[in-house]
């Protein structure tokens, strides 16, 4: 009679503990449920209760992983670390919590420590896509931009990617001073999304080989997207000026005066206009403009060094 009713129990438990495990994960999902719509203290103060009890390893796992994102998306980045760390230490083999830790490392510039984590992950699944762009962003972060460009190739050759991870690829191959492949790479990127900062970068590259009329096209794109972003419009009067089309480069700088008035470069710009048409004075007047600008002391040093040179030659100018 006892075999039967200690029979009966353990078959009892043994039903239960499904259906506990069960609303434990539902649990979990409801917090998720908090942090996808914003609501990161509420999500925060209620795993703090759950992961304090006996959860199964798949509710432990979403909940570190939860709770770190949560803090990370409160700017919280301590914290975050904190979380993840303890995490991993639990769950050393998760790939998610692995992930996660090691991109909040890259953020944080540590890249060393994040680099060990990717690897990890890629012992078992050399091929994921995730773990390659991460070990990708750490490379670049140590300035190894071959290897960055390795990483970043075989992530866009195992999946669909988005234009930004194309970008992140051309960067990382122009880095490694590969501009034909960084020009392909830069191609694939404004053919999945057209935006400005792929049409600049698809112009440099163009330009770093030398094709200057395909970078000038690349680059109006680009301008043509943002027509009144300050760095697009600051290269392309630079690349008129170098280009030998002075006129039109001083008269981009001169577009450019009129929004920000003092800007550095469009009054050197400007200044080296004056000085090849040898009118001293309006370079010296637009050199002193960009030598006085604090914000840009390699130009200004290089200004007020050619200021320098022209009134102590002025009289020997054409």
């Amino acid at each position: 009679m006892k075999k039967i009713i200690s029979a009966v129990l353990i078959s009892a438990m043994a039903a239960l503990l499904p259906a506990f495990a069960f609303r434990t994960d539902k649990a979990i999902e409801e917090i998720e449920r908090l942090r996808q719509t914003g609501q990161y203290t509420k999500a925060i103060e209620q795993l703090d209760s759950y992961l304090l009890r006996r959860l199964s390893k798949r509710s432990a796992r979403a909940a570190y992983w939860t709770m770190g994102d949560c803090y990370k998306k409160l700017g919280r980045m301590d914290k975050a670390l904190g979380v993840y760390q303890l995490a991993i230490k639990l769950h050393p083999k998760d790939r998610a919590l692995l992930l996660a830790y090691g991109q909040l490392l890259v953020d944080a510039g540590l890249f060393n420590r994040a680099k060990s984590l990717f690897e990890r992950v890629l012992r078992r699944r050399p091929d994921d896509v995730e773990a390659n762009l991460g070990l990708g962003r750490v490379y670049d972060g140590l300035g190894l931009s071959g290897k960055a460009a390795g990483c970043y190739q075989i992530a866009v050759s195992r999946g669909k990617v988005s234009a930004s991870v194309y970008r992140r690829l051309s960067r990382a191959l122009a880095g490694d001073n590969q501009y034909a492949a960084a020009e392909q790479a830069a191609l694939k990127a404004v053919e999945i999304s057209p935006e400005a900062d792929g049409w600049r970068d698809l112009a440099v590259f163009q330009q770093r080989q030398g094709r200057w009329k395909d970078a000038s096209l690349s680059l109006g794109r680009a301008i043509a997207l943002e027509p009144e972003r300050k760095d697009l419009l600051l290269r392309r009067a630079l690349w008129l000026q170098k280009t030998g089309k002075t006129e039109e480069s001083a008269a981009a700088a001169r577009e450019i005066l009129k929004n920000h008035p003092r800007n550095p470069l469009a009054s050197w710009i400007l200044a080296l206009t004056d000085f090849k048409k040898g009118d001293a004075a309006a370079s010296l007047e637009n050199l002193e403009s960009a030598a006085s600008q604090k914000d840009a002391p390699y130009l200004a040093r290089y200004a007020g060094s050619m200021k320098q040179w022209i009134a102590e030659n002025s009289g020997r100018l054409p």
